[in-house]
């Protein structure tokens, strides 16, 4: 995810270096126009290894296979486990990048509220047919006070689904709140009193 503009490197099926051609030794790259990547070997005391990356409808799975006993075996087995993976799980998203999922209250500044919501695309991998249970608890840093800068972390999105906990992420203000002047902001103090 962190690193996903080396993928390219990883499906290339064969590269030339000091005039010496070498083969990609991932089998599945020649056999599954899904998989790009990742990494093969063996060790005596490991077997035959792979580490694969496959994505189908924008999904991606991560397989590791250790302790095969063969180049055969291993990327079978790597078919196979992708084969379940696509078939039992799917993708939900809790929240889009940038849709504002609340407003928090704003001490101090020119605007009393902003915008919050993630500032990255959030996607989580669940079972099938469960997207549609993926529920979103938010929970806002006390006291927020102006100013705060688009983008700052100002409280967490957790997904839930029958009662777990499935993750969660930071939620950021989606603008800028300016800290009010010194009449403004005595005005809300005193406001403030008066609602308690």
């Amino acid at each position: 995810r962190n690193s996903a503009e080396h993928y390219p490197l990883y499906a290339e099926r064969e590269f030339t270096y000091n005039n010496i051609k070498q083969g990609n030794r991932n089998a599945l790259l020649y056999t599954d126009s899904t998989v790009d990547g990742l990494k093969t070997g063996h060790t005596e005391e490991a077997g035959y290894c792979l580490t694969a990356s496959s994505k189908r409808n924008g999904m991606r799975l991560i397989s590791v296979i250790m302790n095969a006993n063969s180049k055969q075996a291993r990327a079978d087995q790597t078919r196979v486990l992708f084969n379940w993976g696509y078939a039992n799980f799917e993708e939900a998203t809790p929240a889009q990048a940038g849709a504002a999922l609340t407003n928090a209250k704003v001490l101090y500044g020119v605007a009393p509220e902003v915008a919050v919501g993630v500032a990255k695309p959030w996607t989580l991998v669940v079972p099938k047919g469960q997207a549609a249970a993926v529920k979103t608890e938010i929970t806002l840093n006390p006291g927020l006070e102006a100013p705060i800068a688009k983008g700052a972390v100002i409280g967490k999105l957790v997904a839930v689904a029958n009662g777990k906990t499935l993750g969660e992420a930071p939620v950021v203000a989606l603008a800028d709140v300016e800290r009010a002047g010194f009449f403004l902001r005595i005005k809300q103090r005193i406001a403030g009193w008066f609602s308690k």
